[in-house]
């Protein structure tokens, strides 16, 4: 699932506080050269990251086991919960391996709808009974779905998903076509909760997280409370490392093997053998990035996970700009990556360093003197006009104030939040609970500036959202124009209020 959808509740898996994944593992940091990496390529790719406006949230590269970059950029940390959206799919196809393993599944032959037999009448097109989880993990049953289009909508606007699913005309026989669809894969979230008697998410806990040492994870839930399949899941970082890690090392996690290593192998090649589709697929892996050398993970937005065991290498990624892993592959050779410690260049490495900390530690503007109408704005709220339906609020208002502080309070449905804005080029982060994009404990950053006597333009941010937002605000007597752009999603609306008495 690409795009947000109508949800439900939701179910919050709360580790032990661990600071890194694994109950003894420990993340060991090298410099580049000692892992076969030269910190002046790594400066040269990340350089345009900071300077081309690429949304970088975070970016970890992993190599023979130690972190050799590390880099968040503001409001973005190590401690972030980040929707990694399709990513979830490969956790999720992690979890068919051990369940196939410990015989909750019976194998990949297995047919769809014996799990879901009233979901699939008798009179149904009979290719429906032929569906396989097999078809489900190469995204090819046949089923007429798509991915973000009005069928996907109509899906999650009803009650029960997976019937929705299901009912669906057949475009194609299975296992003759590759037809990507994030419905394919709640599919199979409600087929292994049906199997193991537990919630996905629990599944993946006992299973995955809990031997991985993955504390908090957020994970959305359908209106029957299924566990988003494929997508919304909220994890950190360094976590989507240890799983890429955990798979670069077949399977394998501290002396135990988690996910068998046979599944590891198979899951992560080519299925698409004659198959109608346009790149490399596995079962819920990708293969077309990095050609013969590795696989990956993928997510709306620009979500990651590069596995590399041709070099011994992971990189995590979070982006909000869905070119921006190749962007980032574009400016860093990792064919150059030699097998051996290079020598040492602590000449380079300081170069590297400072870079990572002019990006996680920008520095400051000066705050200019904001125009007579700032110092105006102070108790006026402009109740919206019948808003866009893309768009919660109700009303807003400014405040500034003497000492260079503003905020701006947002009244919606559920209540009014009151949120700080930095105006000296740097975001103030406001926690807001259930008000955002992640399911609980959400955070909203903002930073904004002054463009004329009459325009205020912000930047906002949903902390853990692939999405950010350019808000610019336009004042004229009581009346205020707001054009809201939202990327990398592409959509465009605006809000328009008058000034309540």
């Amino acid at each position: 699932m690409e795009k947000d959808a109508r949800q439900s509740s939701v179910e919050t898996a709360d580790g032990g506080g661990l600071d890194h994944a694994g109950a003894s593992f420990v993340w060991r940091h090298s410099t580049p050269e000692e892992q076969g990496v030269d910190s002046r390529d790594l400066t040269r790719a990340l350089r345009p990251l900071r300077d081309d406006g690429i949304a970088l949230h975070s970016l970890i590269i992993v190599r023979n086991g130690d972190i050799v970059l590390e880099v968040y950029a503001p409001p973005y940390d190590k401690d972030t919960l980040h929707n990694v959206k399709s990513v979830s799919k490969s956790i999720m196809s992690a979890v068919v391996g051990i369940a196939l393993q410990e015989g909750m599944l019976a194998g990949l032959d297995q047919a769809v709808h014996s799990f879901f037999p009233a979901y699939v009448a008798d009179d149904a097109d009979p290719r429906k009974r032929s569906i396989t989880l097999r078809h489900l993990l190469t995204m090819t049953a046949g089923l007429d779905l798509d991915e973000n289009g009005p069928i996907w909508t109509d899906i999650v606007a009803s009650d029960d998903w997976i019937k929705a699913a299901l009912a669906r005309p057949m475009s194609a026989d299975p296992g003759g076509r590759f037809l990507y669809s994030t419905a394919l894969t709640h599919i199979m979230s409600g087929i292994l909760t049906r199997a193991s008697g537990q919630r996905l998410l629990q599944l993946c806990r006992s299973r995955l997280f809990d031997p991985l040492g993955i504390g908090e994870v957020q994970w959305r839930q359908d209106p029957l409370g299924y566990d988003f399949g494929g997508a919304e899941l909220f994890m950190k970082p360094r976590d989507m490392a240890a799983f890429g890690l955990l798979y670069l090392n077949g399977g394998r996690w501290n002396g135990r093997q988690i996910v068998p290593a046979s599944w590891v192998k198979e899951s992560t090649r080519n299925q698409m053998q004659g198959v109608e589709a346009d790149d490399g697929y596995g079962y819920w892996w990708w293969r077309d990035l990095t050609g013969d050398i590795g696989y990956r993970a993928s997510g709306w937005g620009g979500q990651h996970i590069v596995v590399l065991p041709g070099l011994n290498m992971v990189v995590a990624a979070n982006f909000g700009d869905p070119d921006g892993l190749r962007r980032w592959f574009g400016g860093f050779d990792v064919a150059a990556i030699g097998g051996h410690p290079l020598p040492p260049n602590p000449e380079a490495v300081q170069e590297l360093q400072a870079l990572v900390s002019s990006i996680q530690h920008p520095t400051p503007a000066s705050v200019p003197e904001p125009p007579p109408l700032a110092h105006d704005l102070a108790g006026r709220t402009y109740r919206l006009d019948a808003a866009d339906e893309r768009s919660p609020y109700k009303a807003i208002a400014f405040d500034f104030d003497e000492s260079g502080q503003a905020w701006l309070t947002v009244g919606t449905e559920n209540g009014t939040h009151r949120l700080a804005i930095g105006l000296d080029g740097l975001y103030r982060l406001t926690p807001t609970g259930s008000f955002g994009r992640l399911p609980r404990d959400n955070r909203v950053a903002l930073k904004g500036q002054w463009h004329d006597e009459h325009t205020f333009a912000m930047d906002w941010i949903d902390v853990g959202d692939p999405n950010h937002a350019r808000l610019i605000a336009s004042f004229d007597d009581d009346r205020i124009v707001v054009i809201v752009d939202v990327e990398p999603a592409g959509e465009r609306f605006e809000l328009r209020g008058t000034c309540a008495p």
